[in-house]
């Protein structure tokens, strides 16, 4: 049994023997309420006869108007409601101890909506956070800076924001991503021993399985040597011109008959400037075993077979094969929880075929995957494949689409980064980019630490097709991140590389 486990069972046998006290000395509500909210973290190795003890033990302090009682009394209730109707009325009776002040239930209707399968609200669960940590609640305080951390709920990715929020936080778990921040380089200038230190102090089962893990040195094998060597400059011109509003590619053509390709799996980090993983593979393409279209891709260590629909560009999956990638590292809640957590459940690739623009004879199906890390209900980071085979992507690159104005300017429907050039770059690089209407604009340059290098003032331009040079020769080499900002909104993001 795991340490957190055994403790977790010491805690519960102590608090069933407060009860059976307090029940027999006749506790008033502070010690009642006291006692109750211990149980919460556990409720799932309670009874049902049990939780409905407790709820009924507390309904004096509730309708004298004890918010904190109501708080836990709704939170149990809202455990073993059993119809939908049940299920709102705990909702409705938790929002309103929520909006009366009550942390504890501002935080576990958080919880509620960002865990709970069929009712996923990320919106809400961040609005109840922010009202639990603006009462200085240190669990929600680090929930809010995982929501900046990750751009969720419309959050701005911003990992400086997260960081600062993980500082004023007591909480374990604002620790954990303290060393993931230090360790990978997120936000902050990669120091890899501060990070293992960090995770080694940090006594909660995420940080000591991912402490093992890189104490191993396993992650080493993130970023695969032939990639970095061979590949990293041509895959990166790949993606940097990829855009999920061109259609330029049928699939079907590729599933006629078993295709074969060579290629890598790039996965990128929150920000979406920084390659985490970048993984050598192989695929193929065939309707040969199912009456579906089935994609095979990945390598000896993670290979996935996809079932699922063809529309144009686009590859939809469906449930009848398992369709998952491997979390980039172990980070578990629970060590019964291991193999939940350790997926990425993939739902659609969006491809396009694209020319190189640094071998103009090389070209490649670029797919940017979608889909969700289930157990912790979010979508997953950037993550493309590119698959290559010079002989069958020529025959069938009838709807190549070259990156000239003319043609953008009738295709794009939002606004977008269309290419940047030269890229890599070593002193002047051009900015591409196209709107759908007259907008005041912004473009930003970032590094990998997440600092502004080079901006524009804020222009007005016309519907169209547009370009902006920037002098980039005192840049460090390294990888840089443009955004596209209109509004003071970021629209669309772009990689380039300095040699």
């Amino acid at each position: 049994m795991k340490t957190l486990n055994l403790w977790g069972t010491l805690l519960l046998a102590l608090c069933l023997t407060q009860y059976n006290n307090a029940q027999t000395y006749g506790p008033d509500c502070n010690e009642k309420t006291s006692i109750a909210k211990a149980y919460v973290p556990y409720l799932n190795n309670l009874t049902t006869a049990l939780k409905k003890e407790i709820i009924q033990d507390l309904a004096a302090c509730v309708a004298s108007g004890d918010t904190e009682a109501a708080a836990i009394s709704y939170t149990i209730t809202l455990e073993i409601a059993t119809t939908a109707t049940q299920i709102a009325q705990a909702l409705t009776f938790l929002e309103e101890t929520a909006n009366a002040g009550s942390i504890d239930a501002q935080q576990r209707l958080g919880l509620y909506y960002k865990t709970t399968t069929g009712s996923i609200d990320l919106d809400k669960s961040l609005h109840y956070f922010k009202l639990a940590a603006a009462q200085n609640d240190e669990f929600s305080k680090y929930a809010v800076g995982y929501f900046k951390l990750k751009g969720l709920a419309g959050e701005n990715q911003n990992y400086t924001s997260a960081l600062q929020s993980f500082a004023t936080s007591t909480h374990p778990m604002a620790r954990h991503w303290e060393g993931i921040c230090n360790f990978w380089g997120y936000g902050l200038p990669e120091n890899k021993e501060k990070g293992r230190q960090i995770l080694k102090a940090n006594k909660i089962i995420n940080s000591q399985e991912l402490f093992k893990f890189i104490d191993s040195n396993a992650h080493t094998l993130f970023i695969h040597r032939r990639w970095r060597e061979d590949r990293k400059i041509q895959d990166l011109d790949y993606i940097n011109q990829f855009s999920p509003d061109l259609n330029n590619v049928t699939l079907a053509d590729f599933f006629t008959n078993r295709s074969d390709f060579s290629g890598t799996l790039l996965e990128y980090d929150w920000s979406g400037q920084k390659v985490n993983r970048a993984r050598i593979i192989n695929a193929s393409t065939n309707t040969r075993f199912t009456d579906k279209p089935l994609l095979s891709l990945g390598d000896r260590n993670n290979r996935i077979n996809i079932e699922g629909d063809l529309l144009n560009n686009t590859f939809t999956t469906i449930n009848s094969y398992p369709s998952t990638f491997k979390l980039l590292y172990p980070d578990y809640l629970d060590s019964n929880q291991r193999e939940q957590l350790s997926k990425y459940d993939v739902s659609k690739i969006t491809f396009n075929l694209i020319q190189s623009t640094l071998d103009p004879t090389k070209k490649a199906l670029v797919g940017k995957v979608e889909g969700t890390i289930d157990a912790y209900n979010e979508p997953i980071p950037a993550l493309y494949v590119i698959l290559k085979n010079d002989d069958l992507l020529s025959r069938n690159a009838t709807a190549l689409v070259q990156n000239s104005p003319a043609i953008l300017e009738n295709q794009i429907t939002k606004p977008i980064i269309t290419k940047v050039s030269p890229n890599p770059f070593k002193e002047l690089f051009t900015v591409h980019y196209g709107i759908i209407q007259k907008e005041k604009i912004q473009l930003k340059v970032f590094n990998t630490l997440g600092n502004l290098v080079r901006t524009t003032k804020v222009l007005i331009k016309e519907k169209g097709m547009h370009s902006q040079s920037f002098e980039g020769s005192d840049l460090p080499t390294g990888i840089y991140a443009v955004h596209l900002v209109i509004d003071g909104l970021l629209q669309n993001r772009f990689t380039l590389i300095k040699e």
